[in-house]
C-alpha cells in the first residue's frame, strides 16, 4: 500500500504540524527471459504483490523503462525494450491500475556489459533484461491539530481482547511509518507507561493477499509485510521506553479480513496477553 486508511482520530492533547508535501518514490525491476516480452509466472506474481499494496489516490505519476540485455541487433533490442515496456503497461491496466498516471511508456534498448571479462557475464545480462516500473507519490499534510490520547487502552480489559490502533499508516509496500503516525504512537507509549498491568502482542495485517501468505516488504525484499510492521511498532515502544518483556509482535498476513472494504483490512491490533496485578 502505499497508505493505509485514516478512519478516525480519537486524539486529546494537541500538537501542531507544519504544511508540507513530500515527494517520494518507489520502484520495481522485472525480469525477462531472452528474447521475450511476457512475464515469467514468479516475476507476475512480485508485480500483482506490488500493486496490490498501492494507493492510486496519492500517485502523481508513473514511468516504465524496458530494457535488453547486450546480444541482438541495435533495432532488435530497440522494439524488444519497448515491447517489454508497453506489456507492463497493459498488465497495470488489468491489475487496475489508473493509466494516465503513466507518464513515460519507453525502451532503451541494451544495456552493456559493465565487466566484459567478468565470469558473471550472464548473471549481468539476466539483470539486463528487466523492465523498471518507478512511482512517484505526494504525501500531502495539512496544517492541522493532531490530538494525543493518554487512555487508548481502556481499564477493564481481559486477556485476549484486541484493540485496533487506527491512526497508524505505512508506506506502501513497506514497513516504514509515515510522520501522521507518531501522535497515535506517542499515545500508545503513555498508556502502556501509565498502565503497567497490560502485556500486549502487537498484530499486523495487510489486505489482498490469498490465505496463508503475507506481502512483499520492499526494504527487504522478504514476504512478511504483516510482520515486518508490526515488529516496527514493537521496536518503536521499545525504544521510547517501554519494557520489551511486556510485548511480542506477530504479523497475521491477510487471514482475518474484516469484511468491510481492503483499506480496513491494512491495519495493526494490540492483543492483551497478560493482565499483572502489581
Amino acid at each position: 500500500m502505499l497508505r493505509a486508511s485514516l478512519l478516525l482520530c480519537f486524539l486529546t492533547a494537541c500538537i501542531l504540524f507544519t504544511p508540507l508535501q513530500a515527494q517520494l518514490s518507489t520502484n520495481l525491476n522485472l525480469y525477462f527471459k531472452t528474447d521475450s516480452f511476457n512475464l515469467l509466472s514468479e516475476e507476475e506474481s512480485k508485480l500483482i504483490s506490488f500493486i496490490k499494496n498501492l494507493d492510486n489516490s496519492i500517485i502523481t505519476d508513473i514511468s516504465i523503462v524496458g530494457y535488453c540485455d547486450d546480444t541482438g541487433k541495435k533495432e532488435y533490442n530497440d522494439v524488444l525494450s519497448s515491447n517489454r515496456a508497453n506489456y507492463i503497461k497493459t498488465i497495470l491496466k488489468q491489475l487496475n491500475v489508473d493509466t494516465s498516471l503513466v507518464k513515460k511508456v519507453l525502451g532503451k534498448g541494451a544495456l552493456e556489459l559493465k565487466e566484459k571479462e567478468n565470469k558473471n557475464i550472464e548473471k549481468q545480462r539476466t539483470h539486463n533484461r528487466r523492465v523498471e516500473i518507478v512511482i512517484n507519490y505526494e504525501l500531502k499534510k495539512q496544517t492541522e491539530k493532531a490530538i494525543i490520547n493518554d487512555n487508548l487502552l481502556s481499564d477493564n480489559l481481559k486477556v485476549g481482547d484486541k484493540v485496533t490502533l487506527v491512526n497508524l499508516l505505512f508506506i506502501g509496500a513497506r514497513h516504514i511509518l509515515l510522520e501522521e503516525s507518531i501522535p497515535t504512537l506517542k499515545s500508545l507509549v503513555k498508556t502502556l507507561q501509565s498502565k503497567k498491568k497490560y502485556h500486549i502482542k502487537i498484530l499486523g495485517h495487510i489486505c489482498c493477499m490469498e490465505f496463508g501468505k503475507d506481502g512483499l516488504d520492499k526494504d527487504t525484499g522478504l514476504m512478511n509485510l504483516s510482520e515486518a510492521r508490526a515488529k516496527s511498532i514493537y521496536d518503536y515502544l521499545i525504544k521510547n521506553g517501554i519494557d520489551a518483556k511486556r510485548l511480542d509482535y506477530k504479523g497475521l498476513k491477510s487471514d482475518f479480513p474484516l469484511g468491510k472494504g481492503d483499506k480496513f483490512d491494512r491495519r495493526v491490533e494490540i492483543e492483551i496477553t497478560d493482565v499483572t496485578t502489581k
